[in-house]
């Protein structure tokens, strides 16, 4: 998508885009002890990432703090999950 929006490719494109990605699956209900997700669990958990990272610029944060939220909410997510599952597994 990144390709097509700056109608150019290079090797080094989406590069540092990984937190964002991983962070996007998760919060989209992809658990990261194996399990299912959904694409539009994934899409949601996109628009969420996009939505926080364009709060967080207005707010004139600055950038690095971006990674610390996103992995704050990565962990959010994993612990949530983790929950959930020990929840499901008691019942």
């Amino acid at each position: 998508m990144l390709t097509v929006r700056l109608g150019a490719f290079s090797a080094r494109t989406g590069t540092g885009l990984e937190l964002r990605v991983i962070a996007a699956a998760v919060i989209g209900g992809t658990s990261l002890l194996g399990g299912r997700g959904s694409m539009i669990g994934i899409f949601l958990g996109g628009l969420i990432i996009i939505v926080l990272e364009n709060a967080l610029s207005l707010v004139r944060l600055p950038y690095e703090w971006t990674y610390v939220f996103f992995g704050l909410v990565i962990l959010i997510s994993v612990l949530l999950d983790l929950f959930i599952t020990k929840v499901k597994v008691k019942v």
